[in-house]
């Protein structure tokens, strides 16, 4: 099982190198985003990383809010980042020992043809097992993977979750 995991991994970074050399010239075939979801209870810090397509983004964006952006061309762009955020918020949520946690962005930056979006919860108290539901793309792509890393105090366990799966639990 873990070496099917390895592989797909492996698979994942080779088509994001791929990508970058046909970006524009074609869809790219895989559909994946990778969530990674870093607590650390000591520090009283939950810290959340979405890693998604820029085109996939966009055109959800444009699906679900009927609003065309350019992500490349408005960096820095507060109401983009208002947007990007309230679309994360509507398909990631988070749930630690039954209590849900409502992070805030902190920004995005763009890697290649993938937009890293970044949140922070600060002050968390809460302990337990780590809920994690995820419907990135979902609602768009029939065939997408979302990746879920959780890293708790330094420990990590993963999830492939496959539309219509959406929930990712981990017990530490």
């Amino acid at each position: 099982m873990r070496s099917k995991f390895t592989l797909f991994c492996l698979i994942g970074c080779l088509v994001f190198s791929v990508q970058k050399t046909l970006a524009g010239a074609l869809p790219h075939p895989y559909y994946v985003s990778i969530i990674e979801v870093r607590i650390d209870t000591r520090e009283h810090l939950l810290q959340l990383s979405c890693r998604i397509f820029m085109d996939d983004l966009e055109a959800a964006i444009a699906k679900l809010y009927d609003l065309k952006v350019d992500i490349l061309s408005s960096i820095d762009n507060q109401s983009l980042n208002d947007v990007i955020f309230q679309y994360i918020k509507q398909h990631v949520s988070i749930q630690i020992g039954g209590v849900f946690i409502q992070p805030q962005m902190l920004g995005y930056e763009i890697e290649e043809e993938a937009v890293w979006c970044y949140l922070e919860f600060k002050n968390m108290h809460e302990a337990g097992p780590v809920k994690i539901t995820n419907t990135i793309l979902y609602d768009f792509i029939p065939g997408q993977t979302n990746i879920v890393h959780c890293y708790y105090n330094g420990i990590r366990k993963s999830l492939k979750l496959i539309n219509p799966d959406s929930k990712a639990f981990f017990e530490f």
